[in-house]
């Protein structure tokens, strides 16, 4: 069954990686690292979660789905959610924020996403690693 919603994914890798891939100017990619975590919206956890296991390699991924949202247009509460742990957000080689995470817990993540959805009126369902 396919569920849309609020995802983090943290690398499991100690040496830098980075987030995209296949660059011509690596240089300019930020690199993250078991420090790091992403926050992301998605439609499907199931797809997402192939994705970033494709692109990152199973072994350095960990996917988790924090909460199913009740609504359409998912844009907008990760947007609210971004900006809420902006203090958090790492900085790309460029100087753009990005949705990539440094100095601050899971726990604290799902705390925040939870708080601005409900301060939002967004409805959600809490979930986690083995939910469904």
């Amino acid at each position: 069954m396919k569920h849309s919603g609020i995802f983090i994914v943290r690398f499991l890798n100690d040496v830098p990686m980075p987030v995209i891939r296949n660059s011509s100017c690596p240089d300019q990619v930020a690199k993250v690292d078991r420090s790091n975590i992403f926050i992301g919206k998605t439609e499907d956890f199931d797809r997402r979660n192939r994705d970033f296991r494709r692109d990152f390699g199973c072994g350095n991924v960990e996917f988790e789905p924090l909460v199913n949202l009740k609504i359409r247009d998912l844009q907008p509460a990760i947007t609210r959610i971004l900006q809420e742990l902006g203090r958090y957000r790492k900085i790309s080689p460029k100087g753009g924020k990005l949705q990539w995470l440094e100095g601050v817990s899971c726990t604290e993540v799902q705390r925040i996403a939870c708080s601005v959805l409900k301060t939002e009126g967004i409805e959600y369902t809490i979930r986690g690693k083995n939910n469904s």
